[in-house]
């Protein structure tokens, strides 16, 4: 392959300058000939097929991408994915925000993220309708969310005016477990259950109201559930209407 070699012009020793930079253009149109040609240098415009830039060859060898030789740092953009060098922190599809290590940016109700290792569980969190995120545990996972606020407690948090919804969107049940036993069942037919052995505590004082309207129905022991029911008063009434209200909320029963 021929050799290019450019040279410093010396107008005292090697002529009129103009004739020198003629020569020397000359020198770089067949530069630009020839590098394509260099496969084993990156070419800044780009390469057919690809290009591959290792940084070492020695075991564990590292490459160091940096944004800037000045000491205050920029960043790194790679497509839609960026780096900045500066905080350390991470943007895909948007830009690096301060106090989040990664930040995901641009997805749609379809997209997400998933945490995967072959063979075992995954985690996918992905955005829904609505702006509703939704986080998926597979192959048996557990998920944990929130932030510890103090020692023992964990955080569920959700902004002010919205829902935090708990379990999955189909049939199955969720199980709340403390110190490795169940304490409360919810199935995905709706049934409530509190496991034998537990006790509600209730505040001595403002106290707790178990309905909050007369038109909301209760019902105990299996009774069907009904609305407030009106106690007949006066001169004709008896024990028996007292009796068949107790009855109809399922409170008692005749032996």
């Amino acid at each position: 392959m021929a050799r290019v070699h450019i040279a410093r012009i010396n107008p005292h020793t090697e002529g009129p300058i103009s004739t020198k930079l003629d020569e020397h253009d000359d020198a770089l149109d067949a530069l630009e000939a020839v590098d394509v040609t260099l496969t084993g240098y990156a070419l800044l415009a780009g390469r057919a097929g690809g290009q591959t830039l290792k940084g070492d060859t020695a075991s564990g060898g590292a490459l160091t991408l940096m944004s800037t030789a000045h000491a205050t740092k920029g960043t790194v953009v790679m497509g839609t994915t960026t780096f900045n060098e500066a905080t350390g922190r991470w943007g895909f599809g948007t830009a690096p925000e301060a106090f989040w290590n990664a930040v995901f940016g641009g997805l749609a109700a379809t997209d997400g993220i998933k945490l995967s290792n072959t063979g075992r569980s995954y985690v996918e969190v992905h955005g829904g309708a609505g702006g509703r995120m939704q986080v998926n545990c597979f192959n048996a996972g557990d998920t944990r969310l929130g932030q510890t606020i103090a020692t023992g407690f964990v955080s569920l948090e959700c902004h002010a005016g919205e829902t935090m919804l708990i379990g999955p969107d189909h049939s199955a049940s969720v199980n709340l477990i403390t110190n490795n036993v169940s304490r409360l069942l919810i199935s995905g037919a709706g049934v409530m259950t509190h496991w034998d052995g537990e006790t509600q505590v209730h505040g001595s004082t403002t106290g707790t109201k178990i309905g909050t309207a007369t038109g909301q129905k209760l019902g105990w022991w299996g009774a069907t559930p009904v609305v407030q029911q009106v106690l007949a008063t006066g001169a004709a009434a008896t024990v028996d209407n007292v009796i068949t209200v107790l009855q109809t909320l399922g409170l008692c029963k005749q032996s």
